[in-house]
């Protein structure tokens, strides 16, 4: 069952109408209400007048932690204080936290999305899922709903976002559906802060289009994922995106291309034939950035290759498919890499050293 069907299987031309309009809507409000975002606004020399639509997107300022550290308590807020009818602080990084607040309408939204992330989980029907969908569900943790959305044995995928259920797995667990009429997601590349294509990973971004109370404008949350338009098999025509691999902090920026770290270990690990410890360490010599690869045998003498030479340009080739260059592999003995009770590739930005 979808819970909203007008707004979950829009067409694509709909939803970023619609999108369009509540973006030219969020605008205004932030620029006469919310002083941080007015001022970053000013500094580009942007208007509200100037956003017409998405197309216009890209033209404004994105949002990130640190704005949100800086901001004095009040800064943050873009309706007066008698409007906020709850309070809730929210961890946006290691050991800091923000005040946020919702208005009636924000909370009304709120339970509108969580109805849908149950519903998307199938389970319209599980009488303790809805009983959270009352006034003190604000106050649940992510971790009680995903436990209990639970349907043939498989644990739902539930996201939250600015203390809002902003995405949630169907039971074809093939992305996560956002909620687009009222999150904007966007997935840029984490350097360049571009579009990138389609099921290509990058840093999410995204803006509360509808949120009052505390609203962000295309905040960067430094998680990396990939998103997708098609429509899915339940029917819902909303943007998935997938499970967060990585942050953005993480990603190395290796000769001008953009390398995560979790797909160096993936190459390394489908190597199945070579049963070793890696520690994969990025370097400058004479300015420029090389890639060393340590290669260990998980036992004493055991690779499987007799001629090194042809281990090494098998592994050296696995890294050069994720790094963009080919790196320079060594082979260690030993434990002389490290603790091999930890995991199995180590990786280590040796630059700053």
């Amino acid at each position: 069952m979808i819970w909203n069907q007008s707004r979950e299987c829009m067409s694509r031309d709909e939803m970023n109408e619609l999108q369009g309009r509540q973006l030219v809507k969020l605008v205004k409000h932030m620029y006469h209400n919310a002083e941080y975002y007015r001022m970053k606004m000013k500094l580009l020399g942007i208007e509200p007048g100037d956003i017409q639509g998405m197309e216009d997107l890209d033209k404004l300022p994105f949002t990130t932690k640190q704005d949100l550290k800086r901001a004095d308590w009040g800064e943050l807020f873009a309706v007066p204080q008698n409007e906020i009818i709850r309070y809730q602080t929210t961890c946006i990084a290691a050991g800091s936290e923000v005040m946020i607040g919702y208005t009636k309408n924000d909370l009304r939204i709120w339970k509108e999305c969580a109805q849908r992330a149950i519903h998307t989980a199938g389970q319209q029907n599980t009488k303790e899922l809805q009983s959270l969908i009352q006034d003190d569900m604000l106050w649940a943790e992510k971790s009680a709903l995903q436990k209990s959305a639970v349907k043939e044995n498989i644990i739902c995928d539930l996201c939250r976002f600015a203390g809002s259920w902003f995405a949630g797995a169907c039971k074809y667990q093939k992305g996560m559906h956002v909620q687009e009429d009222y999150f904007l997601a966007e997935v840029l590349d984490a350097n360049t802060s571009t579009a990138v294509p389609d099921r290509c990973k990058g840093e999410l971004v995204v803006t509360t289009l509808s949120k009052e109370a505390v609203p962000l404008i295309r905040y960067k949350t430094t998680n990396i994922t990939s998103i997708h338009h098609e429509r899915c098999e339940c029917g819902r025509t909303t943007a998935r995106i997938e499970k967060f691999c990585e942050r953005a902090d993480e990603v190395l920026l290796i000769r001008g291309n953009t390398v995560f770290p979790s797909y160096i270990e993936s190459v390394l690990m489908d190597l199945e034939d070579i049963q070793a410890h890696y520690m994969v360490s990025v370097k400058k010599e004479a300015n420029l950035d090389i890639v060393e690869v340590f290669a260990e045998p998980d036992e004493p003498g055991c690779f499987s290759y007799t001629d090194d030479e042809i281990l090494k340009s098998k592994i050296a080739r696995a890294v050069q498919s994720a790094v963009g260059m080919k790196p320079r592999v060594i082979l260690a003995e030993n434990h002389s890499i490290g603790n091999f009770e930890g995991p199995k590739v180590t990786i280590a930005d040796d630059r700053s050293l």
